[in-house]
């Protein structure tokens, strides 16, 4: 261990508590709702469903860790007033992956969200800048994060102590990294243009996948059909009614095969591309 990792534990020496129970998330949430500002990580597993399933939330606040398994927890409700509250900094990096993951389980209107990758964007003024947050913990501590466990099995129970270690360590610096880089914002006089690019990049994380894919593909191919739209919109629909991946229903690069098909009435013709007979049926009365 370097000199700099040692400092880093000593100076960060979080408590870590496991939150498995809706008894104890109540607990969490009572001494949450005290706080100025809270940083906030998932672990989600998203590979063969549409929404992204919810494995875990961590959360640090003062000297304290949350880890909450939303695997043992059904109802995450007491958390919505602290996710909604408008007095409580929520500070996130990367926030995308996460927002999306969460609002799988809030119906809710997040305030009050930060971003360290954003902020870090603008203090560099790099439009190519990404940073990671292993990048930013070692530029601000000169401390280097252990990623062993980024392509862990976070929806397997139990945890290994390893994978809780791993998921604290997520949101041990965020609360520091996001007040000095807010400082130097302010300093820079770039703080309105900081709560600005934050406030897009929530709405824009919190859009419906089904639009933003449909913007992506709209892009892709600029002369694309209306019919084309209908019938990628029917497969976004159908593959959110089963949960799972879109291209479960038929693949992409069919879509225009499928226009030919409605068109030219030669309804045979889809049987190899949307395989499931109830799917088919469901498709042909869509469009025949």
């Amino acid at each position: 261990m370097s000199i700099f990792n040692y400092l880093g534990n000593i100076f960060f020496n979080n408590e870590i508590i496991y939150v498995d129970s809706f008894k104890k998330l109540v607990e969490v949430t009572d001494f949450l709702k005290f706080e100025g500002s809270i940083a906030i990580d998932t672990e989600f597993t998203w590979k063969s469903t549409y929404y992204p399933s919810l494995d875990l939330i961590q959360i640090a606040a003062k000297n304290k860790i949350f880890i909450i398994d939303s695997l043992k927890i059904e109802d995450l409700m007491p958390l919505a007033p602290i996710l909604e509250s408008k007095k409580i900094k929520k500070i996130f990096h990367s926030m995308k992956g996460d927002l999306s993951a969460l609002k799988t389980k809030f119906n809710i209107n997040f305030s009050n969200i930060r971003d360290t990758q954003i902020a870090e964007f603008i203090l560099e003024n790099n439009s190519n800048l990404q940073i990671s947050y292993k990048g930013l913990v070692s530029k601000y501590f000169l401390i280097n994060l252990p990623k062993t466990e980024t392509n862990s099995n976070w929806s397997k129970r139990p945890l290994e102590q390893k994978q809780i270690n791993y998921a604290s360590d997520d949101v041990k610096f965020l609360k520091k990294i996001c007040q000095d880089q807010e400082n130097h914002l302010r300093n820079k006089k770039l703080f309105n243009k900081y709560l600005e690019y934050c406030e897009n990049e929530k709405i824009l994380s919190l859009t419906d996948f089904s639009q933003l894919r449909l913007q992506r593909l709209i892009k892709k191919n600029k002369k694309i059909s209306n019919l084309e739209k209908n019938i990628f919109m029917w497969r976004e629909n159908e593959a959110k009614k089963l949960n799972v991946t879109p291209n479960k229903i038929f693949n992409e690069k069919h879509l225009s095969i499928l226009k030919s098909v409605v068109m030219n009435k030669k309804y045979d013709e889809c049987q190899w591309i949307i395989k499931d007979n109830s799917l088919r049926l469901n498709f042909l009365s869509s469009f025949k």
